[in-house]
């Protein structure tokens, strides 16, 4: 295995959407930069299965005031309004860039193709709810190759690009990060990569559990910036989404619009619907593991009782915008969604990931040096709950743009600075340990104890304080026995070792985190905190490394985010928890 080295000014890693754009915009700067991935870019992330992206325009009718509102309102008064503002009014120069770059989407009469400037293309708002009631989304035409139209919009800009190389730790001199250090996950070979700037990129925290696309997401970025010394924000808040037990997709809306019918019905074991009218999505999501956790399980989604053979072409339309494909996937699984009543649940998704490195508007982290975007960035912008559909995307653009635009003003008004040799001596030995134990625990062993320890909903859904212990107890145990002695066979494992590593530090950042926060608040939930406190938690939870322990402290929202405090509770907080 040989070493290779690598000069840039700005060092982007993770390849998703936000990625991408970061490394565009700094290559418009005229700063070089290299953009890395553990996978081939263009293939890879939670973007590459994104089906939609929200725009927002004020020259089609939208009201700010209205969509800010709803930002509020499913974030329950913690989600930052300034990164709200700031993401509805740059959706749309993003997407005009997207269609510079190349990507096609659907126009008003269903054709694809690439709108005019000021052109509205075909947009659309999910079936309005009391909590859903504005946003509209437009969906990608590229389909499947919309991330490999970003690909080569990154190298004909003139970024270098870096396949299978992963990043395991930043490198710091003089209280900056300076580069970075990884591994090819094919050949092995040693890559030192030193960089002016370093943009986060790689995507949200999750522990490879059902749901298609976010098996990659196990919170690298997270986690390396951790253990460089970053500020983490919000990291007691996580997404969750429901999943069809024996079949990895989601059912989200389904295809009830386009079938002519009301919703997507969901039972109990009694045959009850439970969520009412309101389903389908956030933010009722939550009130599925509390009906399990009551009892009343196995939830169940009922066939729509329709004759599938008149709808062919609706259902066609349907998969090719879709993300899934949603239909074909469950058919493959031999589910049926026309006839059959299948069994779903919940499960962890990180595809939008809530929390990450703590970042200000400029999407600067707390070292000099480290920018981060996507959903590795704790801007906070959708609280507790997913705000609304096709935002995910939206905000990677936004803040791929503004962390590429810092960091390349930052490279090229720096002066280089050398790392230091027995630094990236010490590094390099921590990238290979496990690769050179002759015995040892298998990664897949200690991931299988993490997902057994993590995924449970009783754990991080309906959470309660002596569950949260027990989880971070046996999360402790994993950090300080098994991750020191987990044992690689290859370069491929070795991947899996550092992402275990990974996974592992992040659990015991959510769960503390959670431990943290003494109240409920939208889809988080504490047993036995049943209620929204505003006196007392109307705040962020931070946390960083400190002296080899995990610290965490609280900062206050801004009163202006709070809205009216007088207002009724059941008025104020139109998603009511179950007695």
């Amino acid at each position: 295995m040989s070493e290779k080295v690598v000069e840039t000014d700005v060092l982007v890693i993770g390849s998703g959407l936000a990625g991408c754009f970061a490394a565009v915009r700094t290559r418009e700067l005229n700063a070089d930069v290299t953009l890395v991935d553990k996978n081939f870019v263009g293939k890879t992330g939670s973007s590459h299965f994104a089906g939609g992206i929200m725009i927002f325009n004020e020259d089609w009718g939208d009201d700010l005031d209205a969509w800010l509102e709803q930002y509020s309102r499913i974030g329950e008064h913690v989600a930052d309004r300034r990164w709200d503002e700031i993401i509805l009014r740059e959706s749309y120069p993003r997407y005009r860039d997207l269609v510079s770059w190349g990507e096609p989407f659907y126009k008003k009469d269903d054709t694809v193709g690439f709108p005019e400037p000021g052109e509205e293309p075909k947009r659309r708002i999910p079936r309005k709810t009391k909590y859903r009631f504005t946003t509209l989304i437009t969906g990608f035409g590229a389909k499947r190759d919309k991330m490999l139209i970003a690909r080569k919009k990154v190298i004909d800009s003139g970024c270098r690009v870096l396949d299978r190389v992963m990043i395991t730790d930043l490198l710091k001199q003089r209280g900056r990060v300076v580069g970075a250090v990884g591994f090819h996950t094919r050949t092995g070979d040693f890559y030192l990569i030193k960089a002016k700037a370093v943009v986060i990129a790689s995507g949200g925290l999750g522990y490879r559990a059902v749901r298609y696309g976010t098996e990659f997401n196990t919170g690298d970025g997270m986690a390396m910036a951790y253990r460089a010394g970053a500020e983490m924000m919000s990291m007691d808040f996580a997404n969750i989404m429901w999943v069809a037990k024996h079949c990895d997709t989601a059912v989200i809306d389904g295809p009830v619009g386009d079938l002519g019918l009301d919703r997507d019905k969901v039972t109990n074991a009694k045959g009850e619907e439970f969520l009412g009218k309101e389903f389908p999505h956030y933010p009722t999501n939550i009130l599925w593991p509390i009906e399990f956790h009551s009892g009343r399980g196995p939830i169940y989604h009922e066939p729509y009782g329709i004759d599938r053979e008149k709808f062919k072409d609706v259902i066609k339309r349907y998969e090719e915008r879709g993300e899934g494909p949603w239909i074909t996937m469950l058919d493959r699984a031999g589910i049926d969604i026309f006839k059959d009543r299948f069994e779903q649940y919940m499960a962890n998704d990180p595809s939008i990931a809530f929390g990450g490195l703590r970042i200000n508007t400029k999407c600067e982290s707390s070292i000099p040096g480290l920018y981060a975007a996507g959903d590795a960035s704790g801007n906070n912008w959708t609280g507790p709950t997913y705000a609304a559909l096709g935002n995910g995307m939206a905000n990677a653009a936004v803040t791929g743009y503004r962390a590429g635009q810092s960091a390349a003003e930052f490279a090229l008004k720096s002066n280089k600075l050398e790392v230091d040799e027995a630094e990236i001596a010490k590094c390099k030995d921590a990238v290979y340990a496990p690769l050179r134990r002759e015995s040892g625990f298998t990664t897949d062993h200690v991931l299988t104890r993490v997902q057994q320890t993590i995924l449970p909903y009783e754990v991080r859904m309906v959470m309660h304080e002596k569950r949260l212990q027990a989880a971070i107890t046996m999360i402790e145990f994993y950090r300080d026995h098994f991750v020191p002695k987990m044992r690689a066979v290859d370069p491929h494992d070795l991947r899996n070792a550092h992402e275990v590593r990974n996974m592992v530090l992040g659990a015991e950042m959510r769960l503390r985190a959670a431990l943290f926060r003494t109240e409920s608040r939208g889809s988080f939930y504490r047993e036995d905190y049943p209620r929204r406190d505003d006196e007392n938690w109307l705040k962020w939870v931070v946390l960083k490394e400190d002296a080899g322990k995990m610290k965490l402290w609280t900062e206050p929202v801004p009163k202006e985010y709070w809205g009216d405090t007088s207002m009724p509770y059941g008025k104020r907080y139109p998603l009511q928890y179950p007695e």
